[in-house]
């Protein structure tokens, strides 16, 4: 999801009562994925974060926490989270100095 102060997931708590069952049917049905215990995102959403990231990382060699946080104007914790998503889903490689490359099996 995208909000006014660039690419920051709300948290659940942000979204209300009884949304627990609604996000369960998106993450079902692929429209929603978690980032973590309390942040959710679109699946577009996350889709055009991830073309950012292989953009980057290809242009560039490699994409650090700092880079994705600046390029989407967000937050650290929500770069890292997203970050870790993509490590999760085998789109990036998280190396020793803590910077990211792109898995070769992730460029379609």
């Amino acid at each position: 999801m995208q909000v006014d102060g660039g690419h920051r997931p709300p948290r659940e708590s942000e979204l209300g009562e009884g949304v627990e069952a609604p996000l369960a049917e998106l993450r079902a049905h692929d429209r929603a994925l978690r980032l973590d215990a309390r942040t959710h995102i679109h699946r577009e959403a996350f889709d055009a974060v991830r073309a950012r990231v292989i953009a980057i990382a290809d242009a560039e060699g490699s994409i650090t926490l700092a880079r994705l946080r600046d390029e989407l104007e967000t937050s650290r914790s929500y770069a890292q989270a997203l970050l870790e998503a993509l490590d999760a889903e085998r789109v990036t490689l998280r190396l020793p100095n803590d910077s990211r490359v792109v898995r070769r099996s992730a460029r379609r």
